[in-house]
């Protein structure tokens, strides 16, 4: 609800061709996910669940190195073994 006020502030600026990319990007990205994740935990054990919701980064850099070709940096490397450690 904190974004509320920004959503009005810049949805003006927003160009009408981009608005179902945005809306796509969020149901893919946000809606999608938490709605199916709900739906695993009531069909897999909470610890299953938790192990491959840890691993939703790794699957993000290997599809990010499939779809677009980007550099896997140390960085990210680094990031996603703290990560693992926490």
């Amino acid at each position: 609800m904190a974004l509320l006020p920004f959503f009005f502030k810049f949805i003006r600026q927003t160009p009408v061709a981009k608005i179902p990319v945005i809306i796509l990007s969020g149901l893919l990205g946000n809606g999608i996910p938490a709605y199916l994740f709900c739906i695993a935990e009531t069909r897999i054990d909470s610890s299953l669940a938790g192990m491959l919701n840890s691993f939703t980064p790794v699957f993000a850099l290997i599809f990010s190195l499939a779809l677009f070709s980007a550099p896997v940096l140390k960085r990210q490397v680094v990031g996603l073994m703290i990560g693992f450690v926490g």
